[in-house]
């Protein structure tokens, strides 16, 4: 084993001497004045021979008041007699015929300072390994949008471009082309059909019978939404915001641009476009509570079929209210003043409870949630995230957002 491995301790002396000597001077005086200090068992002579001190060095400079310098002395003692060690060097009080004054600058514990290397190493690569880790998620998202982007369907002997398993959703939404299709399945968004050019409208015709139905158009296409209001049961529209396509849209970009769907009443009175009938034999829930309830509504329509659906919705609204409105109550008053949020499964029973500001990223890593009552404010992003996640609702004392896609209820009990 070398000596550098089997050092324990380094002990560090200041000298000062008030005339000019040279490093002999100073070991000499080092090994001669302590003799009688240290007694047999410590002396420092003994200790070299017995390697339990290594060699002694000195560094020295003159000043115009005389010398200074700085002893070292490697140690392979343990801490206590290393410490006895230096004590005995601060009674050096004279060097040859000049006055000298020694004092313990420090003393270096190889294993605080092997232990600070680490560390500072450890900084190194843990930053280096974080940046990696960035890179691998960003390497996961890419390939996770790129599968989501594959999950392009055919629907019916037509073969119209749809998202995966379209039929299970109560609403639908219409966007032109294949690219603007893939672009919403990479943003998570499934429930979309790409109407393309129309050639397939008997198609077009029975899924906007049995869906609530938005066409999702880029500018400057609008009258594409009229041609579908020829044949087709459409409800309402929307584009994106300034000069964006919807290809090159971000997820938040496409939920705030659903959110903003105008009825398509507006375009068809607009155009004087003759409007096909409804024949949907069932239509989405959507359910209404005695709290405030935030929701995008459309114009009344007139005609005989749409009065009907009307009717049936109204119907479905009050079997919600008496089924789960005292439940979301009861759970709202025990979360008073908590600062927790609880996360309910479709089948009414409480998954856990969660702190209000890990909720979000709460509700981005479940699965099958039916609701989520906050006691506070419901943020803006958990909007966003319960969207994404298909949560049918939030239930909170405010909110500043507004969802066509969540019922938000607002209970400041």
């Amino acid at each position: 084993m070398t000596e550098a491995k089997e050092v324990q301790n380094i002990i560090k002396i200041e000298i000062k001497v008030l005339g000019r000597v040279n490093q002999s001077d100073i070991i000499g005086a080092v090994f001669g004045q302590t003799e009688d200090v240290l007694g047999d068992v410590l002396e420092l002579r003994k200790l070299q021979k017995q390697n339990k001190i290594g060699r002694i060095e000195v560094e020295t400079e003159y000043t115009p008041e005389g010398t200074k310098g700085i002893i070292t002395i490697p140690s392979y003692m343990d801490r206590t007699n290393t410490v006895i060690i230096a004590a005995a060097l601060e009674t050096i009080k004279k060097i040859g015929p000049c006055k000298a004054n020694a004092r313990i600058i420090k003393i270096e514990n190889i294993k605080e300072i092997k232990i600070k290397q680490i560390i500072e190493h450890a900084k190194k690569v843990l930053e280096k390994f974080m940046s990696i880790s960035v890179d691998s998620q960003e390497l996961i998202d890419r390939v996770s949008a790129e599968v989501r982007m594959s999950q392009i369907d055919e629907y019916s002997d037509d073969k119209v471009p749809t998202g995966p398993s379209i039929d299970r959703f109560d609403e639908l939404i219409f966007v032109e082309t294949r690219n603007d299709l893939k672009n919403m399945l990479k943003c998570g968004i499934k429930n979309v059909v790409a109407f393309e050019d129309m050639s397939k409208k008997d198609t077009l015709k029975k899924l906007a019978d049995k869906h609530e139905v938005i066409v999702f158009i880029n500018k400057g296409r609008e009258f594409q939404v009229k041609k579908l209001l020829e044949f087709a049961d459409v409800d309402s529209y929307t584009k994106p915001e300034g000069n964006r396509r919807i290809h090159e849209l971000e997820s938040k970009e496409i939920f705030k641009a659903i959110r903003s769907a105008i009825s398509a009443e507006q375009i068809a009175a607009g155009s004087h476009t003759h409007r096909t009938e409804s024949h949907r034999s069932s239509v989405p829930q959507q359910k209404s509570f005695q709290q405030k309830h935030y929701q995008k509504s459309h114009p009344t329509r007139q005609r005989q079929g749409r009065d009907s659906r009307e009717h049936k919705r109204y119907e479905k609204k009050s079997s919600m209210n008496t089924k789960h409105i005292e439940f979301f109550n009861q759970k709202k008053k025990e979360l008073a003043n908590t600062n927790q949020a609880y996360v309910i499964d479709r089948k009414m029973q409480v998954l856990g409870k969660v702190p209000s500001e890990s909720i979000v990223e709460t509700a981005r890593g479940l699965n099958n949630i039916y609701c989520i009552i906050i006691d506070g404010e419901i943020p803006r992003d958990l909007v966003f995230a319960a969207e994404k996640s298909r949560i049918k609702y939030l239930v909170g004392d405010s909110c500043s957002a507004r969802s066509r896609y969540v019922n938000i209820i607002i209970n400041k009990s």
